[in-house]
């Protein structure tokens, strides 16, 4: 089986802010990477993940850093392509492990829960295994990011569960 369509996913995600993150996460984690002093644009960290080498992909769940205030607004694109034109970064490339399906949510990156922020949680489905990611953002700077692009290729592995 290989990944759904372009079609078949959110392909336009619009994020209104306050919003401090956006994750890409398979459904089963539910807990997110963790922030450190030297994650800039995305984080793959935490220690729950790992039985081995924490440096060592696949990672069940990317973050990347937004800082989309109150009034403003940012784009995610989902797709297979990345993004046309010279003004993008590439900010992360790795390989996402999909066990059941992924999440795409926005979220605080800091401070206590504020339950009159505005979320977005979207669920996505995929077939187990392991995915090639790519983070594309359209800033210099975090703080200047208002477009997200995440690449997802085919599957390159395929979960024991699926034979």
């Amino acid at each position: 089986m290989r990944t759904p369509p372009l079609s078949d996913l959110p392909a336009v995600l619009e994020l209104r802010g306050p919003v401090g993150e956006f994750v890409i996460e398979d459904r089963t984690v539910q807990i997110g990477p963790e922030w450190h002093p030297d994650n800039y644009w995305t984080t793959v960290w935490n220690p729950d993940f790992y039985i081995g080498d924490p440096a060592d992909p696949p990672y069940p769940s990317v973050k990347v850093w937004l800082d989309i205030p109150k009034g403003e607004s940012a784009r995610v694109d989902v797709g297979h392509e990345a993004p046309p034109g010279v003004h993008w970064r590439l900010v992360l490339e790795s390989v996402l492990y999909v066990y059941d399906g992924i999440y795409a949510a926005m979220g605080q990156r800091t401070g206590p829960y504020d339950p009159e922020a505005p979320r977005l949680c979207v669920e996505v489905a995929l077939q187990s295994g392991d995915y090639p990611i790519q983070v594309w953002v359209d800033a210099a700077t975090r703080e200047a990011v208002r477009a997200i692009t995440i690449v997802l290729g085919d599957v390159i592995g395929a979960a024991a569960q699926d034979g």
